[in-house]
């Protein structure tokens, strides 16, 4: 395989495990976003926002947390920083 097909694999792997990543920590949760803020935004850009977007886009936000506190444990902390988004 090339280096680039190499790259684009490693890059599809990750997107696929950050998404099943948010899928499991967002099963029966709350939203972490504003609708309203979202739509307005997505608008502001002349495109429409789905009706599963908003939802989509919170369960990736669980997902990031969820990254970014076991970075921070692993890191002996227990204040989330920026570093560890």
């Amino acid at each position: 395989m090339s280096e680039k097909a190499d790259k684009e694999n490693d890059n599809y792997c990750f997107a696929w495990r950050i998404i099943n990543m948010a899928k499991k920590a967002a099963k029966g949760k709350e939203s972490l976003v504003v609708a309203s803020k979202v739509k307005a935004y997505v608008k502001s850009k002349k495109m429409m926002t789905s009706a599963d977007a908003v939802g989509a886009l919170s369960n990736r936000i669980y997902g990031i947390l969820d990254s970014a506190c076991e970075r921070t444990k692993a890191n002996r902390r227990s204040t989330l920083k920026p570093q560890d988004l």
